[in-house]
């Protein structure tokens, strides 16, 4: 498989997470956990690695959309019983940014990433696809969301898929869609969604 990979997927990174009221100074990119905003007014706080359900360690192609832009770079990712670790290249395997989660503090630094973008809501979205779901949905539930997941068989494919989502109310926010070589994330309240491809 052909991978074509351009810097423009930090754009929708930005967008992403630029609608939350949470944010640090550049000067402390090292920092506490806070609290999420899935909605506007209702957070969760994020889970400890122990939760997790699938390991990964290995490069995925991170592929994006929001509106009418579509946007395409590779991660090395690592996420297992120690933490979550992010390392965003281009196609020339120059460094972009890195992500690390280890349960106490999140570390994010990149030279082509705002100041003020939270890694916290990275790490969530993350957490969503490969985090236990018993934990998950309990987490979701203490801040008034549902998080439900149910499962079904991919004709095109021939696999099975899992898929996760999450309530306000009745309000679908997002869906998560999980198989064996991708997860795709569609957030309807954002109005964005992104896959993590397996690459090798």
């Amino acid at each position: 498989m052909k991978i074509n990979c351009h810097i423009k997927i930090i754009s929708i990174i930005i967008l992403l997470f630029s609608f939350n009221s949470c944010r640090t100074t550049k000067s402390d990119r090292n920092y506490k956990l806070r609290p999420v905003y899935v909605t506007n007014t209702k957070k969760i706080n994020l889970l400890q690695p122990s939760n997790i359900t699938i390991v990964k360690d290995g490069l995925q192609l991170f592929n994006g959309t929001f509106g009418d832009n579509s946007f395409s770079m590779m991660s090395y990712t690592q996420i297992d019983e120690s933490g979550i670790s992010l390392s965003l290249i281009n196609d020339f395997g120059t460094d972009m940014g890195n992500l690390f989660f280890d349960g106490n503090q999140v570390s994010f630094d990149s030279a082509y990433l705002p100041s003020k973008l939270p890694g916290e809501y990275i790490v969530a979205e993350i957490q969503n696809a490969y985090y236990d779901e018993d934990i998950l949905q309990k987490n979701y539930s203490s801040a008034g969301l549902r998080f439900e997941v149910q499962s079904k068989t991919d004709e095109r494919e021939n696999e099975s898929v899992e898929i996760r989502k999450i309530y306000d109310g009745k309000k679908l926010i997002e869906e998560i869609y999980i198989s064996e070589e991708k997860v795709n994330i569609i957030n309807y309240l954002r109005g964005y969604s992104f896959e993590l491809i397996n690459a090798e």
